[in-house]
């Protein structure tokens, strides 16, 4: 996994199999020339829950903007529901 400074978690979840560990990050945003913040990007990265492998990631454009709500995965797995802002957003899963 690829270090990012000044990474903070917000949500987490463990898929109910337990194969599946996915955490929602947000990501500052920094002027380059000057060093001052400009904004924060959601980030939801996705790993084998055995192994440690990063498996992907979704970012901002795929989540929405605004502050992290959850991140929770459907009883039987199929399922990941994301909530960034006021956006709810349903993924499947392929095993």
């Amino acid at each position: 996994m690829r270090r990012e400074a000044f990474r903070a978690l917000h949500v987490a979840a463990l898929s109910p199999d337990g194969k599946w560990f996915v955490a929602g990050f947000q990501r500052p945003e920094i002027h380059s020339r000057f060093g001052s913040y400009l904004a924060r990007q959601n980030v939801l990265r996705i790993w084998d829950a055995k192994t440690g492998r990063a498996l992907g990631s979704l970012s901002q454009a795929d989540l929405g903007q605004g502050l992290w709500q959850s991140v929770e995965f459907s009883q039987q797995g199929q399922l990941l529901v994301t909530s960034v802002g006021s956006d709810v957003k349903v993924w499947h899963c392929d095993r």
